[in-house]
């Protein structure tokens, strides 16, 4: 069953669009009906929400990279978009963000990570963005035994508590989605809606429960370990 949108979960300037063509008072908590929204307004309520999730995800990481540099584990930082000039001053470039974190990780070497949240089984990766992918590939290439370097994407999917880390990029740089996951064949009712009742393609790590405060000491998505178990892929 579809989650029942309400205006609030709308940009702005969408919230206008529907006011103006409701043409009847709808507050913030009002539901839309399926026939108010179009195909447009409704990529715009999922690339919102998309938006929210990634910066929740993102929020929990900056968290975690906190939590390793004090234990000794790694130094990571936040990668932005560089800044251009425009008529309303200066801005972070459209288009160009590098990936989302950088760092040295203790017996692992550089990393290189792009974070991303996508609750869907198959994942597309916005051909606006398929410079990160470069970037994570060439991060690949450099890597030698005595100067390693790590470059992955790590994928949230919120509503199963888990994230796949993908480092084999080579369908994603063909310009082809992926395949995170796929039902049970033979799944139980308590396994349906649950990690347990899929079949994973790439390796995960599980969110840690409960709300995590940075001065608990622990790491929420705690990716160091897998991303350590885990054989360096070849790159053609």
């Amino acid at each position: 069953m579809t989650r029942a949108v309400a205006l609030a979960d709308l940009a702005p300037d969408a919230q206008e669009r529907v006011r103006a063509h409701a043409g009847i008072a709808l507050g913030p908590d009002s539901p839309l009906l399926p026939g108010l929204v179009n195909v447009q307004l409704e990529n715009a309520i999922k690339s919102r929400r998309r938006t929210r999730a990634g910066q929740w995800f993102e929020k929990e990481l900056e968290q975690g990279h906190a939590i390793y540099r004090a234990q000794g584990r790694a130094v990571l930082h936040r990668r932005v978009a560089p800044m251009v000039k425009s008529k309303i001053g200066w801005v972070h470039a459209s288009g160009k963000a590098p990936c989302d974190f950088s760092g040295t990780v203790k017996g692992l070497g550089s990393v290189v990570y792009d974070a991303k949240s996508w609750s869907d089984a198959t994942y597309h990766h916005e051909p606006k963005q398929y410079h990160q992918l470069e970037e994570l590939r060439d991060v690949q290439a450099l890597s030698t035994s005595e100067s390693p370097t790590r470059a992955f994407l790590l994928i949230a999917c919120q509503p199963l508590s888990l994230a796949y880390l993908v480092e084999d990029l080579s369908e994603l740089l063909a310009h082809r989605p992926i395949t995170l996951r796929t039902v049970k064949p033979q799944r139980t009712r308590a396994e349906f809606g649950t990690a347990q009742g899929f079949l994973h393609h790439y390796p995960t790590l599980t969110r840690a429960e409960g709300r995590i405060l940075i001065a608990q000491d622990r790491v929420v998505w705690d990716w160091i370990p897998r991303l350590a178990d885990m054989a360096q892929p070849r790159v053609s």
